[in-house]
């Protein structure tokens, strides 16, 4: 797992609040109804984690970015 960093709380902030962008909230939307919806897409990445091998940084990768969506919609739904 990457180690976590000191990250300005105003770099999180923008970070955070980049998906209020309308165009990168939609490039995402559309990404997701172009590869069958969410389900399909955590079925592809599924499929990715487990063709990857144990300890590779795809699989790291994968679970970072699924440890980070969890994080955010935690945050966002608190």
């Amino acid at each position: 797992m990457p180690k976590r960093q000191n990250v300005p709380a105003s770099v999180k902030e923008a970070i955070r609040g980049r998906l209020k962008d309308p165009q990168l909230s939609e490039v995402a939307a559309h990404f997701f109804a172009q590869a069958g919806g969410p389900r399909q897409v955590a079925k592809m990445l599924f499929d990715e984690f487990i063709a990857a091998k144990q300890g590779s940084v795809v699989r790291q990768r994968i679970l970072d970015m699924i440890l980070r969506v969890t994080r955010f919609a935690n945050e966002k739904n608190a």
